[in-house]
């Protein structure tokens, strides 16, 4: 049963001439949801790969796009939305109003025939651009074939994809973010009320018969995995949760992610709690080093002293998986050397790649 202080996750869908507006609804959603968006101006490259990139659209709980002039124009943007109406649960993301679209005043064309020709005539130029180019001497290059595939699955499916965006009764870009907060509250009003509705038939089995097996999920005596991480890069480790639940047969109750067992470090005495996770209740610690995880209180001063008694234990040395994150240099983590500790490259191997390297690793020393 999914606990009512998880936060669910939002993929935020934007252009970067909207940055501000993505940024401020970040902050105001952020008691409510983990925002999950893109900081690169560029897009695609923040996320180590389209691969992953495309992936992380479809498994979040929300999606959230905010349409403009420079949205609609955009290769990248418009094959966000393109991957998002591929999804196999689109509609049904769609009637349960998991998919979120604000319209800024630049994009109310979208509204009137004359705007929508518009647009159908500008990616038709936009594809013949590209297919010169793919006639070119740059046609070996991958990226002008990427834009390519890119801009012929928009021309193919641009008028389904505007005639969605014109059947969701959309806010404006000025009601947008309170409709948004609006949304998330009321999602964990309705999640709330059913887990008050399922512990009254816990508690109805539980009284009925001695025998009855009670249907609460309890955190399980040991994970296989556990993970050690700073907040900036949250979005990250859920990739790489992703990737193993999905490539190779974990499930929840296999990997300690905070957010999945609060309960296990809630109260008093949390921090006491947090490391009696790692050291006696997890077979593998995955420790996702990055430039400030020696800075922050939970990582550095608490997380990390428990993975250092790991490691201290010789029998249990290899307990510890280090990826770095955003190439951080281990030297300036207590107790670690580049001469003698191997770290795994986040950016180089992307989320699919630790996923598999975790699972040999799990194989190799169970």
């Amino acid at each position: 049963m999914l606990q009512t202080n998880v936060k669910p996750s939002v993929f935020l869908s934007y252009n970067w001439a909207q940055k501000d507006y993505a940024i401020n609804l970040e902050e105001k959603v952020a008691h409510l949801a983990h925002v999950i968006r893109d900081e690169n101006p560029n897009g695609i490259n923040a996320w180590g790969n389209i691969n992953d990139f495309m992936e992380a659209i479809k498994e979040q709980d929300f999606s959230v796009l905010l349409l403009s002039d420079e949205y609609l124009k955009s290769a990248n943007c418009m094959y966000e939305f393109f991957n998002l109406l591929s999804a196999k649960d689109w509609d049904e993301r769609v009637k349960e109003r998991r998919l979120m679209l604000i319209v800024f005043d630049n994009a109310a064309r979208i509204y009137n025939l004359k705007g929508v020709s518009e647009y159908v005539e500008f990616w038709k130029t936009r594809l013949k651009n590209a297919s010169d180019f793919m006639l070119s001497d740059f046609a070996s290059n991958p990226a002008i074939a990427d834009d390519h595939k890119k801009i012929s699955s928009i021309n193919v499916n641009l008028i389904k994809m505007i005639e969605t965006m014109r059947s969701i009764l959309n806010p404006s870009s000025e009601r947008g973010v309170q409709e948004i907060i609006s949304r998330l509250e009321q999602f964990h009003k309705q999640r709330s009320e059913n887990e008050m509705l399922q512990s009254k038939t816990n508690t109805t089995a539980m009284t009925s018969s001695k025998n009855t097996v009670v249907n609460v999920e309890l955190p399980p005596e040991n994970f296989k995995i556990g993970f050690s991480f700073t907040g900036e890069f949250r979005k990250d480790v859920l990739q790489i949760k992703g990737k193993l639940y999905k490539n190779h047969g974990y499930t929840k109750a296999d990997l300690f992610y905070d957010d999945d067992w609060p309960e296990l470090f809630m109260g008093v005495d949390a921090d006491i709690a947090l490391q009696r996770v790692y050291k006696t209740m997890c077979n593998v610690v995955v420790v996702c080093l990055s430039k400030n995880y020696n800075e922050k209180d939970w990582t550095g001063g608490i997380e990390w002293r428990a993975i250092r008694e790991i490691i201290a234990q010789k029998r249990d040395g290899r307990k510890v998986i280090l990826v770095n994150m955003d190439n951080c240099n281990i030297d300036e983590v207590d107790g670690l050397s580049s001469r003698t500790d191997v770290c795994i490259n986040y950016l180089d191997r992307g989320s699919d790649g630790i996923a598999e390297l975790i699972t040999k690793f799990v194989a190799l020393n169970s």
